[in-house]
């Protein structure tokens, strides 16, 4: 979303390091981050600067961090930017953005902190409560290849991400249903299973739930075209081992895949 608003000549770097993951909105986190995205942008689009979006661990909390290498905020405007109505954009500004972005974050609990600093830019953070219930992704395979199955039963989707393992160096095998899955599982181990939510015989939680009873050294990835309930990602953890939505990208794929691999030291031989 944020690369369909990049101005020309601004460069928006992102630096994604591995956290617990977090239970909140996912459509009210995308409005926080596409407005402080597109306020960092408009700071640096006159002198062609640099937007970057940080994902973080401080402390033991998650954060997330926009920041940019603006002219900064001066003191005049910082007094009164999270003012309803209050906007140094004209017509263009609606002047809500920073108001609701603070509203939302209050409603979850998260934490807004920012710094400027004239000439240099400015810095904007999220701080995500600690949590006290499993994270996804926790667990790790010390593998460098591993064996994955992909199911579902749309064929586009499960070649797409067949090719995308398979080039990462991954040895994959795909089925369009729970029984084959069940079955092919029951002849070969398998490292992974990434399911989709919306199978024609079950729905991909209860076949997560059944892999995770007989099976329970495999990770699960969940991949779903629905929005999931705060409930349902929150119960979730204790069954799947990180969930994807659609659509999502390569690097969404990739960075879930680092996620649940132990970064191996290379060999001295």
């Amino acid at each position: 979303f944020v690369e369909t608003q990049i101005p020309e000549g601004v460069t928006v770097e992102v630096d994604v390091k591995h956290t617990p993951d977090v239970v909140s909105h996912r459509q009210d986190l995308m409005e926080v981050l596409l407005n402080l995205t597109g306020n960092a942008m408009d700071a640096v689009e006159d002198n062609s600067g640099t937007v970057t979006l940080r994902v973080d661990l401080n402390d033991g909390q998650p954060t997330i961090e926009v920041q940019d290498n603006g002219v900064g905020i001066p003191d005049e405007i910082a007094e009164r930017m999270f003012d309803p109505f209050f906007s140094t954009k004209g017509e263009r500004g609606t002047g809500l953005g920073l108001s609701m972005t603070r509203d939302i974050l209050v409603g979850h609990g998260i934490e807004l902190n920012w710094e400027t600093k004239p000439g240099k830019g400015t810095k904007f953070t999220l701080i995500f409560p600690r949590t006290e219930q499993t994270a996804q992704g926790q667990r790790k395979l010390k593998k460098q290849q591993l064996s994955v199955m992909v199911v579902d039963d749309d064929v586009y989707v499960s070649e797409m991400i067949t090719d995308i393992l398979k080039d990462q160096g991954h040895k994959v095998q795909a089925v369009n249903s729970a029984s084959q899955a069940l079955d092919l599982v029951s002849k070969n181990s398998i490292d992974l299973l990434l399911t989709d939510l919306d199978l024609p015989e079950t729905d991909g939680w209860k076949l997560a739930q059944k892999m995770r009873t007989k099976y329970p050294d495999i990770i699960i990835g969940l991949v779903t075209g629905w929005p999931l309930s705060l409930e349902e990602r929150a119960s979730s953890a204790q069954t799947v081992d990180f969930i994807l939505n659609k659509p999502f990208t390569m690097r969404e794929l990739k960075l879930a895949m680092d996620r649940i691999q132990m970064v191996l030291e290379p060999s001295e031989d």
